[in-house]
Formats: C-alpha cells, structure tokens, sequence
C-alpha cells in the first residue's frame, strides 16, 4: 500500500505548508485533484508548489473520472459504460493548459 494524500487544491495557498507536512510524514508523491481547483493549474500561485515539489522529490500524481457525488448513470442501454468511457476528458483541459501555455518549463528550480 502506497501513502498517496491529496493536496487541498481548492485553497491553493494551503497547499505549499500542505505539501511540506506531507513531505515530513514520509510521503513521497501526492495527488493534484483537478476536481475541486481554486484556480487553473497555470496559475502563477502554484509556482511555488512545483518548486517545493521538485525540490523535496515529490511526485505529483491525479487520476482521471468524475467529481465526487457525481450522479451514476443508469445501466439501462450502456449508459453508464458511455459515461465511464469519458472519464480521461475531464482531465484533458488542464492538462492541455499545462502543455501548451508552456509554463512547466517556466519553473526555475
């Protein structure tokens, strides 16, 4: 079993002291939840997570899927099977941001 806890991305502000206890309890990667983002990941404010990140050797990890509470799909017709197979989208837009805005190789470490 590996330790993976999850940022409290809707306060982005929280999340560098976060990362820095994590980081002291022995975790060695945390989850980015893109379901709940205070701000777009391309926001500047994040900058220092990134740093914090890299400088600690934490790998940042998310998943792909729906929100929580997200309402089931019935199974009447594959409707649920059509739901599912687009789970991989709701992350596609910040990553696509991150890739293109270039920001990544903005970070100076």
């Amino acid at each position: 079993m590996i330790y993976l806890p999850n940022l409290p991305t809707a306060n982005p502000e929280d999340c560098l002291e976060e990362l820095r206890r994590m980081s002291e309890q022995g975790a060695r990667a945390v989850e980015v939840g893109m379901f709940d983002l205070g701000v777009p990941l391309t926001d500047l404010v994040w900058e220092p997570v990134w740093v914090e990140a890299e400088n600690r050797g934490i790998l940042l990890c998310s998943h792909t899927g729906r929100p929580a509470g997200t309402p089931f799909q019935s199974q009447n017709r594959g409707l649920a099977h059509a739901t599912h197979s687009t789970s991989p989208f709701v992350a596609a837009l910040p990553v696509a941001q991150m890739v293109f805005t270039g920001f990544l190789s903005g970070i100076q470490v």
